[in-house]
């Protein structure tokens, strides 16, 4: 697997952008997230990839310092009551930890995820100790994740020891009380 196809999974993850629109309010755009109803200053995402909802589709861009969206060397200018995905940012450590694990495991560990009604980017706390690791020959420790999709927590410790070997599992507890042991995977 290709760092393009894991960038693919990621895409296609639920609650990977913030959605909203736009409204000028005083010589100023304002962006406002359907979900929260939260409203942003259009100027802090100039220079961030953006998708704007354009002719029927979703068309991808950056949105530029003059308030326009650059598509494909098309100048797309906003309008009043237009539709913003903004992609949201994974957590860093997260993504770092999603990163040093060999493809299978990633793709089965978010496959459990989004099965479980979870995506990445409900990760609300990551504390990836493997981070600390890379100088050593033979790692041992436990990362801890933390999940909130909004009706539900989910606490998962992925267990490891590499070395010669590599044995790895996951302990994940629902805030319901739920818990489950993923081993082998």
């Amino acid at each position: 697997m290709d760092g393009q196809f894991r960038l693919k999974i990621m895409e296609c993850q639920s609650r990977a952008f913030l959605t909203g629109s736009i409204e000028k309010l005083n010589e100023e755009w304002v962006f406002f997230d359907d979900v929260s109803d939260e409203a942003s200053m259009l100027e802090e995402f100039v220079g961030q990839k953006i998708e704007i909802f354009h002719s029927g589709r979703w068309k991808k861009g950056i949105l530029t310092e003059d308030q326009t969206v650059m598509s494909d060397g098309e100048m797309l200018l906003l309008e009043e009551k237009a539709s913003l995905r903004i992609p949201k940012p994974v957590n860093f450590s997260l993504e770092m930890l999603l990163g040093e694990w060999e493809d299978g495991l990633f793709h089965r560990f978010v496959s459990f995820l989004n099965g479980a009604g979870f995506s990445i980017y409900d990760c609300i706390y990551c504390h990836n100790v493997l981070s600390f690791l890379a100088s050593r020959e033979k790692k041992e420790g436990v990362n801890f994740m933390l999940f909130d999709n909004g009706e539900a927590i989910l606490s998962v410790h992925h267990h490891f020891r590499l070395g010669e070997t590599a044995d790895e599992w996951f302990d994940c507890t629902w805030s319901d009380g739920k818990r489950m042991l993923l081993k082998k995977m």
